[in-house]
């Protein structure tokens, strides 16, 4: 009986011990699982699995599976390319593969790659498990120096053309190519976006090249018009191209609407590296001309257009044209030899300081830096004629014009009194040949016969002379002067009287 009751205490205290125990237990607990502690935990709890899941990349073997991600690369860009530098994974601000010195070929061969010495390529955030699993969503390419080649352009354009790559960004690079006199040529702050939007392709450009910020916008939409803005506004130069939806880099065809400075060409155009120019005009502040022909692209640039010209102020236009292309330092006139072609130009009517100038026709050619007027012929108030030949020849301190000019007139008298000149002469005539030395501005006559009469060296030295100093002292250009041409006229007039 007494073994029974002790028993019976004992079970006893070891319920209210236990009681006890659990209560303590079980108020602790609750006293740490509150609110804030139960977020803190789960949000510490998401965050380890987070990183877990982030940072599996940094444990693979790139170096062994260069090739896996080299295959990636390629499928991603629709380009052959070579990985020889490092990989690394970053998973922040985003996920990201960097791959150092990346080689991508544009054509079949590898002869001029373009190197990218570091390139990001943001992965997919859920397909990090392994290295065969990773998804390339973006390329971006800052900060870069890279080198692409004039041989391989029509590679690039083609590229762009044909491939849907999304997402494709450079951002602040500098891109370079090297010239055919060993050039280094640089466009600087370039930068490329390649998005699309609703079967919509949008690719932005904005650089800076020689100091000049510029921008170029293409806007390609499956089955319609693509579109391709261009502009530098240092320089008020805005060019728009409308092509045709069927147009391809093969053949394209289009319009053409550029303005520089004041000046506005509207081209209609067809062809693939032969295009025809058709119902286009050029129009300026001096000048209103339609335009047709064509323009080659296949080997060297060179176009063949006629020009049908509606209006043109002559003074204007040629100082306009020395303006642009005479070096002030030097004197001389700088044509680009890459500039080849032929305009056959056209001129109906137009008024002059001699009066109404019909029917002028000459032929415009630009040689490998040098310019010629050829074939030039004019009739002059109805009564006088003139024909003339003039060329632009040569660089530096040879730079020359040669000359020609015929002028016949039967009326003579009242051609004459527009240079305050009176005579009872109805026919003259005049006939000239010689050279201008554009840096010494000094004018050379091979031959001068006023009235079928040929001036000797001492008569010729006079008129040489007079030009030298009334006429193009101060320009070479300045026999385009009326003013000028007036007195000078008068002078020499009334001297070889």
């Amino acid at each position: 009986m007494k073994t029974l009751n002790i028993k019976i205490v004992q079970s006893y205290l070891n319920k209210i011990v236990q009681s006890y125990l659990n209560e303590k237990n079980i108020n602790n607990l609750k006293k740490f699982i509150n609110t804030r502690n139960l977020i803190i935990g789960t949000v510490a709890f998401t965050i380890a699995i987070i990183l877990s899941y982030l940072l599996r990349p940094v444990f693979f073997d790139y170096e062994s599976n260069k090739e896996i991600l080299k295959e990636k690369i390629n499928n991603y860009l629709k380009v052959q390319s070579n990985i020889t530098g490092d990989v690394s994974y970053y998973f922040f601000p985003k996920p990201r593969i960097v791959v150092e010195n990346l080689e991508i070929n544009f054509d079949d061969s590898s002869k001029k790659p373009i190197i990218l010495k570091k390139s990001n390529f943001s992965i997919s955030l859920f397909k990090l498990k392994s290295l065969n699993e990773i998804e390339i969503k973006k390329i971006y390419i800052a900060n870069q120096r890279i080198q692409i080649f004039p041989s391989q352009y029509k590679n690039y354009l083609e590229y762009f053309q044909k491939y849907n790559v999304e997402n494709f960004v450079l951002k602040n690079c500098e891109i370079f190519f090297i010239d055919g006199q060993n050039n280094d040529i640089s466009i600087n702050n370039f930068n490329l976006k390649n998005y699309f939007r609703k079967n919509k392709e949008t690719i932005s450009i904005r650089g800076v090249f020689a100091k000049n910020k510029f921008k170029i916008r293409f806007l390609n939409e499956k089955n319609k018009e693509k579109y391709l803005d261009f502009s530098i506004p240092s320089l008020s130069t805005y060019l728009k191209i409308i092509f045709n939806e069927e147009s391809s880099l093969e053949k394209t065809s289009g319009k053409l609407n550029l303005k520089i400075l004041n000046n506005i060409f509207l081209l209609n155009f067809d062809g693939d590296n032969i295009y025809k120019i058709s119902e286009s005009f050029f129009r300026s502040k001096f000048l209103n001309s339609k335009l047709d022909g064509t323009i080659n692209f296949k080997d060297n640039f060179y176009f063949d257009l006629n020009s049908r010209i509606n209006q043109v102020n002559l003074r204007k236009l040629f100082l306009y044209y020395d303006s642009s292309v005479r070096d002030k330092s030097s004197g001389q006139f700088n044509i680009s030899k890459k500039i080849n072609g032929k305009i056959d130009v056209n001129l109906k009517k137009n008024e002059s300081y001699i009066g109404v100038v019909e029917k002028t026709n000459f032929i415009l050619l630009f040689e490998n830096g040098n310019i010629k007027i050829k074939s030039g012929s004019a009739n002059i108030n109805k009564n006088s004629k003139l024909k003339f030949n003039i060329s632009l020849l040569g660089k530096g301190k040879d730079q020359k014009i040669i000359f020609f000019i015929n002028f016949l007139s039967d009326k003579g008298k009242e051609f004459l009194k527009k240079f305050n000149l009176n005579t009872e002469e109805q026919d003259i005539s005049l006939n000239a040949v010689g050279k201008i030395d554009v840096i010494k501005k000094k004018i050379k006559f091979d031959n001068l016969i006023v009235n079928q009469r040929k001036l000797k060296s001492k008569t010729l030295s006079i008129v040489e002379n007079s030009f030298n100093q009334q006429v193009i002292n101060d320009n070479v250009l300045g026999f385009l002067d009326f003013f000028k041409i007036k007195k000078f006229v008068r002078d020499v007039y009334a001297g070889l009287e």
